[in-house]
């Protein structure tokens, strides 16, 4: 059974010819196989599905096919719309630079709207456009620094660990002396000391 036309997963700013479909899987020649025997091309598959047979166009005896990078770029040209246009991408491009616009990858791709994970292994994935501000305001797994210490790790570990035993985190007395901002570490100090209760 033939597998779908890929030309369903392309929104191509103008329809290609038949030329730059398989006539074997009807697939877009994404990397297309020429046949010397009558100029013809066919897609991977086909080429595999066929091995050892005769040409399915013109019936050669014994298919030869090698790799057309000409017929290659001409196909990689082919101008095609952003799959994520009805969210708003307004990206128009060569379909050669598809991949890279719509890569999941936070640095090398451009669509605004791909779900990207979260490089602070949270779990999450946001459309790229959301992700600074997850980063910024929202991940529990991003990098946090104590605003007393300057001790480094996970926003999460820095607030329910960490701001427990740090040293510097102000503490209030516990004889409610009104001394509200005593460092941890100065606490025992302060009670024998300084405390007047």
């Amino acid at each position: 059974m033939a597998s779908l036309s890929m030309e369903a997963d392309y929104d191509f700013v103008e329809k290609p010819s038949e030329d730059f479909y398989c006539p074997v899987t009807m697939d877009l020649l994404r990397d297309p196989f020429l046949t010397p025997c009558c100029g013809n091309h066919l897609s991977p598959a086909a080429v595999v599905r066929l091995q050892g047979r005769p040409c399915p166009v013109c019936k050669e005896a014994s298919l030869i096919a090698v790799p057309d990078k000409f017929f290659q770029r001409k196909v990689n040209e082919l101008k095609v719309r952003c799959p994520n246009k009805s969210m708003g991408c307004e990206w128009v491009g060569e379909l050669g630079d598809l991949d890279k616009h719509m890569s999941e990858d936070s640095v090398e791709g451009e669509c605004q709207f791909v779900l990207v994970a979260c490089p602070y292994s949270c779990g999450s994935s946001f459309q790229r456009y959301l992700l600074e501000d997850h980063k910024a305001n929202d991940c529990p797994s991003c990098r946090f620094v104590c605003q007393y210490c300057n001790h480094e790790a996970t926003y999460i570990e820095v607030m329910s660990e960490h701001w427990s035993v740090c040293d510097k985190y102000p503490a209030e007395c516990p004889n409610n002396c009104g001394d509200e901002k005593i460092e941890r570490q100065h606490l025992p100090k302060h009670l024998e000391e300084t405390c007047p209760l």
